[in-house]
């Protein structure tokens, strides 16, 4: 079975709204992704970034890819 991308519209419920990632959404995610205490469990399959720009780059790949 192949999964099925929901379609672009917004989800909203009564208390969140959740919308597909942009790429003016990409500076507020890289200070997270370089948090060390992200990576404290071992459970993130990605590369911890040292820098914004490397943060925001971690986040285009993983996240803006197959959107």
């Amino acid at each position: 079975m192949n999964a099925v991308l929901p379609p672009p519209d917004p989800i909203i419920g009564e208390v969140v709204r959740l919308d597909l990632l942009r790429t003016e959404d990409l500076p507020a995610l890289a200070p997270i992704l370089m948090d060390e205490r992200v990576y404290a469990d071992g459970y993130v399959m990605h590369r911890r970034p040292l820098t914004l720009e490397d943060g925001a780059a971690v986040a285009a790949e993983r996240f803006l890819a197959g959107q």
